[in-house]
């Protein structure tokens, strides 16, 4: 994966995963590299969203954390706070979310536990240099889902449909200052700071 580059800002969101894909072709991939390159539209899809937001928001994509190949989807730091955003792109299916998990057509994934554990990656990270700045917050965007149900809300992790994302940033209350905003661009914007992250946590796939 390339990283030799002055900041984060000119990777594209999926980034890491088309550069694992395309050298193969799509015509020789199996069918769970079939299942990575069409989450990554749904990441290209989440990432033209995020990247309408203001100037004041930094959005950030395909972070890489770790000595392998893992990667944060989407980063956005904005008045509203700080945000892991985790792209899901299931196709035309109906997800279920509880309080400690989600389902698709009835089916359970770890993404709820997975996104916690990448804000508190990232959390770590900030609050080497900001002690004092509140926990990132997870978010999993779900790109057109033929029904998003919301059974129970999880205690940290907000779930939402890709396309009310924006809507819901830009609704938040500041909690942070233009100070503040700038001191956290100058963290999270250079590949240095991610690669001595862990990959991942026991129990916790890279990628769920």
């Amino acid at each position: 994966m390339t990283t030799d580059i002055p900041t984060l800002r000119q990777r594209l969101a999926a980034q890491s995963v088309i550069e694992r894909l395309l050298p193969l072709g799509r015509s020789s991939l199996s069918s769970r590299g079939v299942a990575r390159y069409l989450g990554a539209k749904g990441e290209r899809i989440v990432g033209s969203i995020l990247d309408s937001l203001p100037p004041e928001w930094t959005v950030l994509h395909a972070l890489p954390i770790g000595a392998r190949s893992s990667a944060i989807d989407h980063l956005v730091v904005g008045p509203g706070g700080v945000f892991t955003i985790s792209t899901k792109h299931f196709g035309s299916k109906i997800i279920g979310v509880g309080k400690h998990g989600m389902t698709v057509s009835g089916r359970p994934i770890p993404s709820i536990r997975a996104a916690e554990f990448e804000a508190a990656r990232v959390t770590t990270l900030v609050r080497e240099r900001m002690p004092l700045v509140a926990p990132v917050q997870p978010v999993i965007a779900v790109v057109e889902p033929k029904q998003l149900i919301i059974h129970d809300r999880p205690e940290q992790v907000k779930v939402v449909d890709a396309g009310d994302l924006r809507r819901w940033l830009m609704q938040l209350q500041p909690v942070l200052t233009e100070p503040e905003l700038m001191e956290l661009d100058a963290i999270v914007d250079g590949p240095g700071a991610w690669r001595s992250r862990p990959d991942s946590m026991p129990g916790i796939a890279a990628r769920a």
